[in-house]
């Protein structure tokens, strides 16, 4: 009887480890822009623009440049292969 062997290139595991990483920063970056626009909209509805929805418009900026800097380093990754 003969046995099948399976080898796994260790650089497509680090490699595979390395997109699921990037695709779980991203899911959290989103969910949490997301979270921040409901929280800037229900304060809004409520009592208008305030010092805390400023405040909160500098946070979701800032997140989403982040979102940007993480899609980025992951086209640049990938292009590069």
């Amino acid at each position: 009887m003969s046995q099948l062997q399976t080898f796994i290139d260790p650089t497509s595991t680090s490699q595979l480890l390395s997109n699921l990483n990037r695709a779980i920063d991203e899911t959290k970056l989103l969910r949490t822009i997301s979270s921040v626009q409901s929280d800037i909209y229900k304060i809004e509805s409520v009592s208008g623009p305030s010092m805390r929805t400023r405040f909160l418009r500098r946070q979701l900026k800032s997140l989403e440049i982040q979102l940007e800097m993480v899609r980025k380093q992951f086209t640049v990754h990938y292009n590069a292969l």
